[in-house]
């Protein structure tokens, strides 16, 4: 179950920002460049690759181009920059990393950010309105919280076992332990399936990844499946996706993802810094190949921040088709999502809306924030911010009403009346 090799996740193992600008001696800069080249070359997936990649920092080397590095920050960027020229391999990477520090932090909050400290990587579960279940995954953890992460896994699905549908969202999901991923797609599968193989050149290694049989809750074969990515879903996020897409168990909305398809092992080169080099080759069991390097290409593209109203709005739809006799409960909830398509409001075309509302003991001030309208009611705290839907129409978040300014033939906002409310306001001049 790829005991010693992770699919790690690309932004997860960051230079320690107090020590970012740490001075380092030239005869350390030579020892991390040439270490590295030494492990690539032995440890790289494609022996092939791993040579090119090593006779590229060897005469960067020789031709002193690492010769003004003065501090760790520069090492590591320039080293991360060289090591993925040759192939664009987002997984190979160098990092400061100190011994003592990390001797020191291994019990620390901060590391456990990816354990229980982030509930696993299970940001959000719950069940939105349609009976359609929601996971928020940010990360999948790591090998070190397989046991403690799979019993999150086992609770998310209990809470959601009487839903009709399922969005996994991994929108900025950068990765983690991918046995995670294989435990979550057992409970959508009913039989045990293969899901991948994972080839490792240097000690030429094949080990396979499959469902799990015997689960602790209730399996969830048929249900329908959307996953939502974005350009920043990395690693184990992409294998999610893609295994479903391809097992034809689940749909993608979103953008095409990162391409981080490699595992990748991390190694120590110095008291100082560690480099990480991709050593093993994912093979999909479907199809016989991996994302490597072109990413995973959605069934629906659509920009990031729609995917979720996008894979929503397909999902109420099937439902409503499936369960004709609750059409309009169906249409009702359709009709409140906030975006159908893109609406783009300009700073100075959101000024029109701006200003007091009032009628029948009820006032209203509508601001603008970051070009974002908000609505702000008198006597009560806060404010609700208003998604377009057109120009004239906009959903109040979070309290399920639709709204709509009223124009005059001059093109100025004159109302402010609720489509789900009898709230009829006239604007107020200044």
């Amino acid at each position: 179950m790829r005991a010693s090799i992770y699919v790690l996740s690309i932004f997860f193992l960051i230079s320690f920002k107090i020590t970012a600008q740490k001075k380092i001696d030239q005869q350390e800069v030579y020892t991390v460049i040439k270490k590295s080249s030494q492990l690539v070359k032995k440890y790289y997936l494609s022996l092939k690759t791993g040579k090119l990649i090593s006779t590229l920092l060897e005469e960067k080397l020789k031709d002193g181009n690492y010769d003004s590095i003065e501090n760790a920050s520069q090492l590591t960027t320039q080293l991360t920059k060289d090591l993925r020229a040759i192939n664009g391999d987002m997984h190979m990477s160098v990092h400061y990393s100190p011994k003592t520090i990390a001797k020191k932090t291994t019990n620390n909050f901060q590391l456990n950010l990816r354990g229980e400290k982030s509930n696993y990587g299970f940001d959000e579960v719950k069940i939105l309105d349609g009976n359609i279940g929601y996971f928020k995954i940010s990360h999948f953890s790591n090998g070190d919280f397989f046991e403690e992460h799979k019993k999150v896994v086992d609770s998310a699905f209990d809470f959601i076992k009487h839903t009709d549908a399922l969005i996994i969202d991994v929108r900025n999901n950068k990765g983690g332990y991918e046995a995670i991923v294989g435990y979550l797609i057992s409970y959508l599968v009913e039989s045990k399936t293969h899901l991948s193989d994972y080839y490792v050149r240097f000690n030429n290694t094949k080990t396979s990844l499959w469902t799990t049989q015997k689960l602790p809750r209730k399996k969830m074969p048929k249900i329908p499946v959307y996953v939502l990515t974005n350009s920043f879903t990395a690693s184990a996020g992409e294998s999610l996706a893609y295994m479903l897409k391809h097992m034809k168990r689940g749909l993608v909305f979103g953008e095409i993802t990162v391409g981080a398809g490699n595992g990748a092992m991390k190694h120590r080169v110095t008291d100082n810094f560690t480099v990480t080099i991709s050593s093993e080759e994912t093979i999909n069991a479907v199809t016989k190949t991996s994302f490597e390097g072109i990413g995973v290409k959605p069934d629906f593209i659509v920009k990031s921040e729609l995917a979720f109203y996008k894979a929503y709005q397909f999902g109420l739809n099937q439902l409503k088709k499936k369960y004709k006799e609750h059409e309009s409960y169906y249409t009702k909830i359709i009709e409140l999502l906030p975006l159908h398509g893109k609406v783009s409001l300009d700073k100075k075309s959101l000024q029109k809306y701006l200003g007091n509302y009032r009628g029948k003991g009820l006032e209203i001030t509508i601001i603008e924030n970051n070009q974002i309208l908000y609505a702000m009611i008198t006597g009560q705290k806060g404010k609700y911010r208003l998604i377009p839907k057109n120009k004239e129409e906009f959903v109040v978040e979070n309290i399920k009403e639709r709204i709509r300014f009223v124009f005059n033939d001059k093109g100025q906002v004159i109302k402010l009346m609720g489509i789900d409310s009898p709230m009829n306001l006239i604007k107020q001049q200044n």
